[in-house]
């Protein structure tokens, strides 16, 4: 009979969300957590589980170590769920600022996903951004603005006019070209990002809202390499696009 690995139909990598990363609890560890024996802290010991790090509350956003090498062993360095594995172990790292343990991680995703998926898959554009974010908080710059125009041009390619996921790739582009003081490609970027933002997701929504943001910071830091140039007026004027913060708005309704 051949194995049912064999026959199991290859499935895509999960998308990851950095924010709410989850992983499979062991039932000793649970009921230890329950009885208050244990606290589920990076380096405990539960059976052959060891906890690499934790994100969010409980037991939520567990990440093993041992899972990502059980993975590896039975499934393939190239299996979209070790795939998963790793990617997870990398923005784990990352959202602890262990940047340069995270880039052997995500860089591995990337260059297994380019092999396996095809440059202009889905999942490989997500891990062109991730590596070129990771890059850019690095300070390796070059390296991260080829990432990130690249992101952007597949993007264009493969999504539909107007996708919002474009405007993400966009804004992250533009924020490394700003960290370069290209200032003039980034206002072009980050200007695209907000127009595709607002008219895809709305002038209300958090992502358009965050480039607004975000194109203020710009000239001002354009502003500061270029004090003469009424770049400050330019960041005043996009500021005051952003709402009234809560307590404001709660004064002004009374």
């Amino acid at each position: 009979m051949a194995d049912s690995r064999e026959r199991e139909k290859p499935r895509d990598p999960a998308p990851v969300d950095p924010d709410a990363l989850t992983g499979s609890i062991p039932p000793e560890a649970l009921r230890a957590v329950d009885a208050g024996a244990h606290e589920l802290e990076p380096g405990a010991v539960f059976g052959r589980y060891v906890i690499v790090g934790v994100i969010g509350r409980g037991g939520m956003g567990v990440v093993y170590r041992e899972a990502l090498e059980t993975r590896r062993h039975v499934l393939g360095d190239e299996h979209p769920d070790t795939l998963t594995s790793i990617n997870n172990m990398g923005v784990l790292l990352s959202s602890q600022d262990k940047l340069a343990e995270a880039e052997p991680y995500l860089r591995e995703v990337l260059e297994t996903s380019r092999h396996v998926l095809g440059d202009e898959h889905p999942n490989t554009l997500r891990q062109i951004n991730n590596m070129g974010g990771l890059l850019r908080a690095l300070g390796r710059l070059e390296e991260a603005e080829r990432l990130g125009a690249e992101a952007v041009e597949t993007a264009r390619r493969i999504l539909s006019e107007g996708h919002w996921h474009t405007a993400v790739f966009l804004g992250h582009h533009a924020r490394t070209l700003a960290a370069m003081e290209r200032f003039a490609e980034a206002e072009e970027r980050a200007l695209e990002a907000h127009a595709i933002f607002e008219a895809a997701l709305g002038p209300a929504h958090a992502r358009t809202i965050g480039i607004i943001r975000e194109i203020a910071d710009l000239y001002d830091a354009w502003h500061a390499a270029e004090p003469d140039a009424g770049h400050d007026a330019r960041a005043a004027e996009w500021r005051a696009r952003l709402p009234a913060p809560a307590e404001d708005k709660a004064d002004d309704d009374r």
